[in-house]
């Protein structure tokens, strides 16, 4: 699926980057991947309970740096006040 098939990823980042969205109907539709779901913490995955960088308000650091890919990880364990910040 996501990780799985570089070409559908970019193609998932791009609409999600474009239409500033992220999974179909809320961020928590990315429970349903394997890489990104909450049990994913138990085989010690960096992107248990996140959402994919194209998921982040904010894709660049400071002063247009650059993009940061990790911003997503663990997004969907923080409060609602701060996902996705």
């Amino acid at each position: 699926m996501y990780r799985d098939d570089p070409d559908l990823q970019a193609l998932i980042d791009w609409v999600q980057i474009y239409f500033k969205c992220c999974g179909m109907r809320s961020p928590h539709d990315w429970d349903m991947n394997v890489y990104f779901n909450k049990s994913s913490q138990q085989f010690s995955s960096p992107e248990a309970g996140g959402v994919p960088y194209s998921c982040c308000k904010q894709l660049r650091g400071m002063n247009g740096g650059p993009i940061n890919y990790f911003c997503g990880h663990g997004a969907r364990l923080m409060k609602e006040t701060k996902c996705l910040s």
